[in-house]
């Protein structure tokens, strides 16, 4: 039974006709909310979304090649540094977080 059940329990009945001994037994047998959710669950799924997520990254999403800096080696071409695009990244990687956070806390 949950807190909504409850309610409407009570509410059918005509007032007064629980005891507090019954009212305390209803409040007990009432499941938890939203609240009372598995929260090493819900990392696992963010996680996954996550890698998911990132795992379709390619580095044109990654990477401002703008940005990049070559030195000469002898004869090799070597990438001394490029910039991240830290926005980008942090889109993907909360794009769709709030769906899979309401899916999860639903299933709950």
């Amino acid at each position: 039974m949950n807190k909504n059940e409850t309610i409407e329990l009570l509410q059918k009945q005509l007032p007064g006709f629980y005891s507090v001994d019954q009212v305390i037994e209803l409040i007990k047998g009432i499941e938890g909310g939203t609240n009372d959710f598995n929260i090493k669950a819900l990392i696992e799924v963010i996680d996954d979304h996550i890698r998911d997520q990132m795992g379709g990254m390619s580095s044109d999403d990654a990477c401002d090649f703008s940005t990049a800096q070559f030195s000469l080696n002898g004869n090799e071409v070597e990438l001394d540094c490029v910039d991240l695009e830290a926005s980008q990244i942090a889109d993907e990687a909360t794009n769709g977080l709030e769906e899979v956070i309401e899916d999860f806390l639903k299933q709950q």
